[in-house]
């Protein structure tokens, strides 16, 4: 169950990678909820985000926004990320 869910939350990004770059609404949504699920199911990709959420300055200012934009079950999700030193 575990890797289904992983494999999902994988192509979640990747349709979100696409989506970026075309006209097709909801990319931020899309990104929320590939990472959201990427974070809930491996501590590996979530150390990942976090260190590079500390390492690019305007991906840890988007993922902010997007922890603040999307409630509090999925950005408490998100917060989970923040780098070490904002904490």
């Amino acid at each position: 169950m575990q890797l289904l869910l992983i494999i999902i939350s994988y192509i979640l990004i990747f349709v979100d990678a696409i989506s970026l770059i075309s006209p097709i609404p909801g990319a931020v949504l899309l990104m929320a909820v590939g990472l959201s699920l990427l974070i809930c199911t491996s501590t590996v990709a979530a150390s990942c985000i976090r260190f590079t959420r500390d390492k690019y300055f305007r991906l840890n200012k988007v993922m902010s926004w997007l922890e603040n934009r999307f409630g509090e079950r999925m950005g408490s999700i998100l917060r989970q990320t923040r780098p070490l030193r904002e904490l």
